[in-house]
């Protein structure tokens, strides 16, 4: 391998803490400002400390000043409020506007709105914060940018970042600094993507959102550069820590490759790069020397194709535990959600099996290559590693095309809820399954005002560890159940709750494919899309109204096997919003009573923090609405909405299949 070549100084800008606002007076001020117009000069990021002749470039097209067509993100406060655009401007750069050697480009713009005057300047270096490329900056909306960050969602790119430190220069020019690290290879051969990972497996090489923020205690003269942003004083916070990076690649021979790491990479036990074809892996290409890639550090590989490994796919057999003689739970039909009774002592310790199907169908889940524990809990306050779930294994089932995945029970039963993930040969997730411990056995009860004739309603939300009871003075959060995105079929937990996990929960404001929330089953996607009518509230990308609810069960249906989520019928009393006789509510102790059953005030999140916990629930139906909502019932104490935003998080309470 070469050594390290620095490809640019590094410098740090000031990072600026905010202060809390109230956004209709910070919306109000902007809206009084009188369109003006400003001439900007961007720097490109400085090389003076680099030898020319040892420049590297850090993009195929050799990359190392600005060219014509380049998109820059310049942002004041916050961005998007209600699609109104004083906040932000993306300029495409002219040829006229670039200096002859690149490093400069110089325009004028209509004024974009700094921090209001209500707000307080005093120690703060800049008023406007630039990004490159225009492309990654997550496309936030409703403020969610604030005036001194700047957020990426794509982060495999040479992503650069700028202010005018006012403190250094007359406030209209922006120096830039680099923010990634990188490495280069040529490579030959029939393949038409790769997959970048460490060799330890948990190194963090991407985000799905890398967010850069401006100190105010350092002049943007100190080359200290940006750095990630992790949260705190508001503002948002660099999240979704990816493992793996994947992308296209040109395999002619001659064309340099290239894979960034926003704020650098170590590498301490080496890397891997499978290259792939149509999907499968191909050849192989790995070291277990240590790499530290910095910010402004590059590695060229060179041409790899020589030290190229034919790939061939592992044979597994399970062994911790045996699936020999283990309980097959999915011998009456597959679903996302499986019960162990964790009430019953004669399950410790026991070996239970369930065939790797995707939900509620016999579609396999695809070629396993492992299996893990994503996240334990007990509900409550805090929960040890393989409490609830002793040990995992998968195993393929050759006289079949099925994979089969075990799990034991620990010696000590514990109650709780967990989420085993089947995972490729690249560590994404094929699919994910809920394993649900309660206190005692699931039971039915009869309320045809719920559910209608024929059909009975479990006795507790669905994840609850034991039922809530009408009267009770105290309504403990084993009772609450887990919270589910409308539409998703994996459940999530709040920051309230102890969790044992390897992967981090996280929130992610933008909206994804179906395909893309099942890859992610620990990330809260919500985005509020101001353009569409009505105002779409939505965590999914494309409009699917049958998620839950296509005449029957669904492949996406969280319920275990025997139940389904209820669907929604203005017919059956309980869903009438404005009928509350038969209601009986405690806000106090926490309980709503209808009839027979009883339900938790269990809020909801939105962000992975409870709400209005003890003084309203959210249950949701199957059934689709809108854009924007979907059927449930939102009570305080009493019934009040038939439906809700879609990516809010709520119960469910399961009923009997018909």
């Amino acid at each position: 391998m070469k050594q390290f070549i620095y490809f640019g100084t590094l410098i740090l800008c000031p990072l600026l803490f905010a202060l809390s606002c109230d956004k209709s007076e910070m919306e109000d001020d902007a809206k009084t400002v009188s369109p003006t117009y400003r001439t900007i000069t961007l720097q490109f990021p400085e090389d003076n400390e680099v030898d020319p002749a040892m420049r590297v470039s850090l993009a195929a097209d050799g990359k190392t000043a600005w060219e014509a067509g380049d998109e820059i993100f310049i942002h004041g406060s916050h961005v998007g409020h209600s699609g109104e655009t004083y906040y932000s401007r993306t300029i495409t750069l002219a040829g006229k506007d670039i200096s002859a050697d690149g490093k400069t480009a110089t325009f004028t713009m209509e004024d974009i709105a700094a921090k209001p005057s209500s707000w307080r300047t005093s120690g703060y270096k800049a008023t406007l914060f630039a990004a490159y490329p225009a492309s990654a900056i997550k496309n936030y909306s409703d403020g969610d940018i604030w005036y001194y960050s700047s957020a990426f969602s794509n982060t495999n790119a040479l992503l650069l970042a700028g202010c005018n430190d006012v403190s250094v220069n007359d406030g209209n020019t922006f120096q830039f600094r680099h923010l990634s690290g990188a490495l280069s290879f040529i490579v030959s051969g029939d393949f038409d993507s790769y997959v970048f990972s460490g060799k330890g497996g948990t190194e963090v090489v991407g985000y799905n959102v890398f967010s850069v923020r401006v100190d105010a205690e350092n002049s943007f003269d100190d080359k200290k550069g940006y750095i990630p942003y992790n949260g705190g004083s508001g503002g948002i916070a660099t999240s979704g820590p990816q493992h793996v990076i994947t992308g296209p690649v040109v395999a002619d021979g001659t064309t340099v490759n290239y894979i960034f790491f926003p704020a650098g990479v170590n590498l301490s036990s080496g890397f891997i790069i499978k290259f792939k074809k149509g999907g499968e892996i191909v050849k192989t290409l790995s070291t277990s020397t240590a790499k530290n890639i910095e910010i402004g550090k590059y590695l060229p590989l060179g041409d790899v194709t020589s030290h190229l490994k034919t790939y061939t796919p592992p044979v597994h057999n399970a062994t911790t535990p045996a699936i020999s003689g283990a309980t097959d739970l999915s011998a009456g039909s597959s679903a996302n959600c499986y019960v162990v009774n964790g009430g019953d002592n004669e399950n410790a310790g026991k070996v239970y099996k369930f065939k790797a199907y995707k939900g509620n169908s016999t579609t396999n889940a695809g070629t396993i290559q492992s299996v893990e524990i994503l996240w334990e809990t007990n509900n409550t306050s805090s929960v040890s590693a393989n409490s609830v779930i002793a040990a995992v294994d998968f195993d393929k089932q050759n006289a079949n095309s099925y994979y089969e995945i075990c799990f034991q029970m620990p010696a000590t039963l514990h109650t709780g809820n967990a989420l085993i993930a089947a995972k490729d040969s690249d560590g994404t997730i094929l699919w994910s399954w809920h394993i649900w411990v309660p206190a005692s056995e699931v039971s039915d009860i009869t309320n045809d005002a719920f559910c209608g004739t024929g059909v009975k309603i479990a006795d507790r939300n669905l994840g609850a560890i034991e039922p809530v009871v009408a009267g009770e003075s105290v309504v403990p959060t084993t009772s609450f159940g887990l919270y589910y995105q409308w539409g998703r079929k994996d459940p999530f937990i709040t920051n309230d709750w102890g969790r044992n996990t390897s992967c981090a929960f996280s929130t992610s404001s933008t909206c994804v494919t179906t395909e893309t929330a099942n890859q992610n089953p620990t990330v809260l996607y919500k985005q509020k899309d101001e353009s569409t009518s009505p105002k779409t509230y939505n965590w999914n990308s494309t409009e699917i109204t049958d998620l839950w609810d296509n005449g029957g069960k669904t492949i996406y249906d969280p319920c275990p096997q025997g139940y389904r989520v209820a669907v929604f019928n203005s017919s059956n009393r309980f869903w009438k919003y404005d009928d509350t006789s038969g209601w009986e509510a405690n806000t106090t102790y926490g309980w709503l009573k209808f009839g027979t059953i009883t339900f938790p005030l269990a809020g909801y999140t939105e962000n992975l923090s409870a709400y209005k916990v003890k003084e309203r629930a959210l249950l949701w139906s199957a059934s689709y609405q809108d854009l924007e909502r979907a059927k449930g019932l939102y009570t305080a104490a009493l019934p009040n909405y038939p439906s809700y935003y879609k990516y809010y998080c709520a119960n469910v309470r399961c009923v009997t299949v018909e």
